[in-house]
């Protein structure tokens, strides 16, 4: 069996390819800018797993001090080998809004996680809408190639923005990622 990427390795894959589809946005072929809306689409899907795991340890750890662990929380690979729909991450998502702070002195960084994390989401709907119209629209007989064009530039736009939206939630939401001793304790001896 192939040895599997750890977080650190994914993320060196995934910006090699991020870098290699910025250098198509533009490309006048439209074969090279569909492999930049593929790549982003993957980079999409990666960073909702990664806000889907970020939001499991934020609960157990809140569970964990409460003393009831309600759950076990997922590896990356779970998330693919179950082929998780980015839309369903979403949902099960915005089920727990609006975050509730473990300390009264932390409500208000509770709150501004809930509303990054509610704007990277509603980004990234709109990026997997913008994506899902392109592929569904290449067979339209209603659609020529000078549209596709168009909503292929409209989901690039959408995946800026939906990096811009990650960025900031990560960075609020980072802290409260599970540290080495609390990821032995969840997951024990990672490969």
């Amino acid at each position: 069996m192939p040895k599997e990427l750890n977080t650190d390795e994914m993320i060196k894959k995934l910006n090699i390819l991020t870098a290699l589809a910025k250098e198509k946005e533009t490309s006048k072929n439209i074969i090279d800018r569909l492999g930049v809306v593929v790549i982003y689409s993957s980079m999409v899907e990666f960073d909702l797993v990664q806000a889907a795991r970020l939001i499991e340890q934020i609960i157990l750890k809140k569970q964990f001090l409460d003393g009831t662990v309600g759950f076990q929380p997922h590896e990356d690979s779970w998330f693919f080998d179950q082929q998780v729909r980015s839309r369903k991450i979403i949902s099960e998502i915005k089920k727990i809004f609006p975050f509730k702070a473990v300390k009264p002195q932390d409500e208000n960084v509770a709150k501004k996680v809930t509303e990054l994390t509610k704007d990277f989401l509603s980004v990234a709907g709109k990026y997997l809408t913008s994506r899902n119209l392109i592929f569904h629209h290449l067979t339209n007989p209603k659609k020529n190639l000078k549209d596709i064009e168009m909503e292929i530039e409209k989901t690039v736009t959408n995946f800026h923005k939906v990096t811009e939206a990650r960025i900031k939630f990560f960075e609020l939401a980072q802290p409260y990622r599970f540290s080495e001793k609390e990821i032995q304790y969840f997951y024990g001896n990672l490969k």
